[in-house]
């Protein structure tokens, strides 16, 4: 008898042989390490973390071993992970059958476009667009350097917001994530929530409680604010990646409605990571169009299209 997770009742029990466990952080770090997956979001200890905030199980495979949780806003749904390789969707196939039992939805999530017919095939299911997990529109990952030096005239709109948020008097500084700081940061989401979202904000932005309370202890997280005339008016925090992994993702960036500000702390976020040596930022996925524009606005040297299996 072991101490194991059981998956229909979400709750650790006594049991044998069980193919489920809870997986740790250095478990998780050499997982997404090992993943051949080209959405930068899978080798992020944080973006894992954050999306499976509900228990994050872990199922022992032929092939690999298969991540998945409840859905973050959803108790309704599990999620699972891609796979590390494409034989792991084999095991996905066997998994998906184990959730089904629970009466709950099952949604393989962030598939690439290259190899998603291939995973519907294996594992039965259908392919869908997700507009739940941020990436209604592709996932864009930039050049640190590029956008550092915001040279010729693709760059140019870009420039000019810069110029005028500076010029009103935007100030960004580093933040080691101290009190005030956190304070800050949750009064401008005050601002902003309501605005983007609406009366219901709460349900769409309960992941960054969890960033506050949880993700800003990881390594490798870090973060700027941005201030006018000593008032916050925006933050963003982002990962940096492991050993051997070139590209940052980015968590969360919140900024309120003022010329040049998001495209300030965009800017001042690549400067820190050319400087360390990090090639590469990923932007992650955007729900709307709006967003989506925002961040071509960068110019990505690539963009992943991602897509979901409903099993």
């Amino acid at each position: 008898m072991n101490t194991a997770y059981n998956t229909v009742t979400l709750r650790k029990e006594k049991v044998v042989e069980n193919q489920f466990f809870q997986p740790n952080d250095y478990y998780l770090k050499r997982t997404i390490a090992a993943s051949s997956s080209h959405d930068p979001s899978i080798h992020s200890l944080s973006y894992i973390r954050m999306t499976s905030r509900k228990g994050l199980s872990c199922y022992r495979g032929k092939f690999c071993d298969v991540l998945f949780s409840l859905h973050p806003n959803n108790d309704d749904e599990f999620i699972i992970y891609p796979p590390k390789n494409k034989q792991g969707y084999f095991d996905i196939k066997e998994l998906v059958q184990t959730l089904k039992a629970t009466k709950k939805r099952v949604n393989i999530i962030r598939i690439p476009e290259e190899i998603s017919s291939y995973a519907a095939s294996i594992v039965g299911g259908k392919l869908s667009l997700n507009t739940d997990l941020d990436y209604a529109y592709p996932v864009h990952i930039i050049d640190t350097g590029a956008l550092s030096e915001m040279k010729g005239t693709k760059f140019m709109k870009f420039r000019n917001k810069i110029k005028a948020a500076i010029k009103e008097g935007t100030e960004i500084r580093q933040t080691n994530f101290t009190k005030q700081d956190t304070l800050n940061m949750r009064n401008v989401l005050s601002e902003w929530a309501p605005v983007l979202f609406g009366k219901d904000h709460e349900s769409d932005t309960d992941y960054i409680e969890y960033v506050f309370n949880k993700l800003l202890f990881y390594p490798n997280i870090r973060g700027l604010i941005s201030e006018r005339s000593g008032t916050p008016n925006g933050f963003t925090i982002w990962e940096e990646p492991q050993e051997g992994y070139d590209t940052a993702n980015s968590l969360i960036h919140c900024s309120l409605r003022q010329r040049g500000v998001s495209e300030l702390l965009h800017l001042r976020m690549a400067e820190i990571l050319r400087n360390k040596g990090i090639a590469y930022l990923s932007l992650g996925g955007a729900e709307s169009k709006g967003l989506d524009d925002f961040k071509k606005k960068m110019h990505p040297i690539r963009s992943v299209v991602l897509n979901t299996i409903s099993a």
